[in-house]
């Protein structure tokens, strides 16, 4: 599961730098391997895979000390910008972005071309804040996560 994850994230990597800004494939590959890392640790830790996008519960599977320790490494990756003071609104918006952001294309379903463009604008002249985006995919606070998820196998050895 770690080389299948680290292929995403790699793919993730070379596909970000070269898209348009408004595009959502890096940020869905990038998503993709979040969840295989956190479902990998889930099933390292309680001898389970879970079957489900359910961030949250997964991350609440894992044994208290796990979650603190993967938590405390993750606050270290980047200590200014990524935000961690609310585990539970994060896991919810990544789950709504792992599940909503494959397809995009239905988001505005009930709204004319006008509509999805004027609440673009409304939305940027409010602060554009992630926590009222249609979908946010939080790069920031996934790429620490991942990367004390790294650390993780990493003391397992069973990640280079």
């Amino acid at each position: 599961m770690v080389a299948l994850t680290e292929e995403y994230l790699a793919d993730e990597a070379l596909l970000a730098p070269n898209a348009d800004s408004s595009g959502s494939g890096a940020a869905m590959l990038g998503l993709i391997g979040f969840e295989i890392y956190l479902k990998s640790i889930a099933m390292s830790e309680t001898g389970h895979r879970p079957r489900n996008h359910d961030f949250l519960t997964i991350w609440k599977s894992l044994p208290v000390p796990v979650r603190r320790e993967l938590l405390a490494d993750a606050k270290t990756r980047f200590t200014v910008h990524a935000d961690f003071r609310d585990i539970d609104r994060l896991f919810a918006a990544l789950k709504k972005a792992f599940e909503k952001g494959r397809y995009l294309y239905e988001a505005n379903d009930d709204r004319t071309d006008a509509d999805t463009k004027r609440a673009g604008e409304d939305w940027i002249s409010e602060g554009a804040a992630l926590e009222t985006a249609d979908i946010a995919y939080y790069p920031l606070e996934r790429a620490a996560l991942i990367w004390a998820f790294r650390r993780y196998w990493q003391a397992q050895e069973l990640c280079d």
